[in-house]
C-alpha cells in the first residue's frame, strides 16, 4: 500500500500532475485534468528507471525545480534526480558513509534524508549549487545536479 511521504504538483508544458513518493519506494504520478475530475484517481503507468534504477528504501521527500526536473530523497541517503519530461533518471547523489568531523556512533536513519528544496535563482546555472538536501548526518549538503550530482559544499549546526 502507499504510505505516502509527500507530494507536489508539477506541470510540463500543459500537462499537470501531482506526484507522491512514500513507503512503496515508487514515483507516483496522478494526472490533474480539468475535464475528467474523479473522487479517486489510479497512477500513470509505472515509469522503466523507477523500477530499475530507483529507490531501494522508503522515499520520504520530493523537491520540483522551475524546469523540467524533481528530486526524491529516500531513507537510505540517497537522491534521485528525475526528469519529467523523459520519465528517466538524470543524477543520482548520496554522501559519503560518514562525516570526517564527527566521531560519534551513527544511527541507521542519520542516514535519512528529511527535505529538499531547488535554489530557484541557480536553476540554469551548470557551475553552481542548485539544490540543497537535510541530511545525511544531520548536515545540510549542497549539490549540483549538472554536474553528476557532484558534492559542492556540506555544514552542520
Amino acid at each position: 500500500s502507499l504510505e505516502i511521504a509527500d507530494l507536489t504538483f508539477v506541470q510540463v508544458n500543459n500537462n499537470c500532475s501531482i506526484i507522491a513518493v512514500g513507503w512503496d519506494k515508487r514515483i507516483n504520478v496522478f494526472k490533474d485534468d480539468r475535464e475528467k475530475i474523479k473522487q479517486v484517481s489510479l497512477c500513470e503507468d509505472e515509469w522503466d528507471d523507477d523500477i530499475m534504477d530507483g529507490h531501494e528504501d522508503d522515499i520520504l521527500c520530493i523537491a520540483k525545480s522551475q524546469g523540467d526536473l524533481f528530486a526524491t530523497g529516500d531513507y537510505s541517503g540517497e537522491i534521485i534526480v528525475w526528469n519529467m519530461s523523459s520519465k528517466k533518471v538524470f543524477a543520482k547523489m548520496r554522501s559519503e558513509k560518514f562525516p570526517s568531523f564527527d566521531n560519534n556512533e551513527k544511527k541507521t536513519n542519520d542516514r535519512l534524508i528529511s527535505r529538499m528544496t531547488f535554489i530557484d535563482s541557480r536553476t540554469n546555472r551548470r557551475d553552481a549549487a542548485n539544490l540543497i538536501s537535510s541530511g545525511p548526518y544531520g548536515m545540510i549538503h549542497f549539490w549540483c545536479v549538472y554536474k553528476n550530482g557532484m558534492l559542492m559544499a556540506k555544514f552542520k549546526e
